[in-house]
């Protein structure tokens, strides 16, 4: 594996666990702005989404694995006093990680590039 590829995978580790922490505390930071919280979600996961694609990994076990990931954080939401678990932010990480992919198969993949360039 090289050094771009390990950089990414790291990376991409770090991406995972700082949607965990936000979407985890407490008191999440807000904007004054319709939908704040959906437009986090369908960011974040399409975020994931295309970066994990970016790895040539098939499509389908990144979605598995995203929507696994947001159902859990969903279900530690509800657990939180000062939070709750909802379908429209499951729905909106679902949307996200379709979108996500949908870029990922249509726009060149960056990590192939970084790696072409190092060679």
């Amino acid at each position: 594996m090289g050094a771009w590829r390990r950089l990414w995978w790291l990376t991409g580790g770090c991406m995972v666990l700082a949607v965990v922490y936000f979407s985890l505390i407490p008191s999440p930071p807000e904007a004054d702005l319709p939908h704040w919280d959906k437009l986090n979600h369908l960011a974040a996961y399409a975020g994931l989404a295309w970066w994990f694609a970016q790895l040539g990994l098939a499509r389908t076990p990144v979605a598995l694995a995203l929507l696994a990931l947001g159902g859990a954080v969903e279900l530690a939401q509800g657990l939180i006093p000062s939070r709750q678990a909802g379908l429209a932010d499951m729905g909106a990480n679902v949307l996200g990680v379709g979108l996500g992919l949908a870029l990922a198969a249509r726009l060149p993949n960056a990590l192939l590039w970084l790696e072409a360039r190092r060679a």
